[in-house]
């Protein structure tokens, strides 16, 4: 899964801002409306079949989001296959690398 845009939204909605949010939320539908048809998929796409299941599609989306922020620390290895690629011979940073995607 690639992304192609990342969108800034507000959908904030009520309380005294209102006047503030109505614009936004406006803007924020046209936004993320441009983004879906300038981007998506001319067929239909199972994120979930295409990422290796629901387990490791979660892992991938949390792994880019700490790649995103720059916290590597806190991303989401399998440490048992990381323990084998190091018992066979991968350096460390390595093997975290590739376990990673799995």
């Amino acid at each position: 899964m690639v992304f192609k845009s990342m969108v800034a939204t507000c959908f904030a909605k009520g309380g005294r801002l209102e006047q503030s949010y109505r614009p936004l939320r406006e803007e924020s539908a046209r936004d993320v409306w441009d983004a879906i048809t300038t981007y998506s998929a001319t067929e239909p796409v199972d994120f979930i079949q295409h990422s290796g299941g629901m387990v490791m599609l979660l892992r991938k989306i949390w792994n880019g989001f700490c790649e995103w922020i720059g916290q590597t620390a806190w991303t989401w290895v399998n440490e048992h296959v990381k323990e084998m690629l190091v018992r066979l011979g991968f350096k460390t940073e390595e093997a975290v690398v590739i376990a990673e995607d799995f």
